[in-house]
């Protein structure tokens, strides 16, 4: 007859849609409590959506529905989808996604990241507000280039609030120019000298895949040089 039962005792348990939530304690009522109990911050919530709390005992129940529950606050981003291996110079996707504590995405995140890279001549994404309609996700095309060869990794921050893609692996972009060296200088006419010939690419990073054949040529039309030379993989392109 929805009269509150002010003589109750029993013992109530919770559960949750939400199955990560943080519910009270199974609580046996007293008399003091005249069938009214209150939980003194008794219920925190970890999965955004439409959630309900149900209390019960024996077979006897009652929920809370339609509860909204939206992410939490920042926590932490992850920086994903930059291509690995990639060519020093060529360019790729980057996507950015904002997520709370809980490893749910924030979906109503609106601040400003700044980027970041181990590889200080990347060129990267200027700093980018979040807008309501990315709901958390943000995909720079074509955002990302590489510049110097090796693992490097590329961050997005917000403040302190930081996520990174690491061990993207950097390799050498195309061939661009050669260096000539280890000539001995002065040299006479007639003596040998070792030659040193490196391939780069226009990074000037070493091109440590080169494998294509060179050819010497010289102001001294008499002078004596050697043979065309294919680069082996192994010369991790200086020879």
């Amino acid at each position: 007859y929805s009269n509150v039962k002010n003589n109750y005792t029993g013992t109530v348990h919770f559960s949750s849609t939400d199955l990560a939530a943080v519910l009270p304690n199974d609580y046996q009522f007293i008399g003091g409590d005249a069938g009214v109990h209150t939980f003194t911050a008794g219920v925190s919530f970890r999965t955004p959506g439409s959630q309900s709390v149900t209390a019960s005992d024996t077979g006897v129940s009652a929920s809370q529905t339609g509860i909204t529950v939206n992410p939490g606050s920042l926590d932490h981003f992850t920086v994903t989808g930059i291509t690995s291996p990639i060519n020093a110079g060529a360019t790729s996707d980057v996507v950015v996604t904002a997520y709370d504590a809980y490893s749910n995405i924030k979906t109503n995140y609106t601040g400003t990241i700044h980027f970041t890279s181990s590889d200080a001549s990347a060129v990267l994404p200027n700093d980018y507000q979040f807008q309501g309609s990315d709901s958390g996700v943000h995909t720079f095309t074509t955002g990302v280039s590489m510049r110097t060869v090796g693992s490097q990794s590329v961050a997005a921050a917000d403040s302190a609030i930081t996520g990174s893609q690491t061990g993207i692996t950097v390799n050498a972009g195309s061939l661009d120019h050669f260096t000539v060296t280890g000539i001995t200088n002065p040299i006479a006419a007639g003596a040998t000298s070792d030659v040193i010939v490196t391939a780069y690419d226009s990074y000037s990073n070493v091109k440590n895949n080169y494998t294509g054949t060179v050819h010497f040529s010289s102001t001294d039309l008499a002078a004596v040089l050697p043979t065309d030379y294919p680069f082996q993989g192994g010369r991790a392109g200086v020879h």
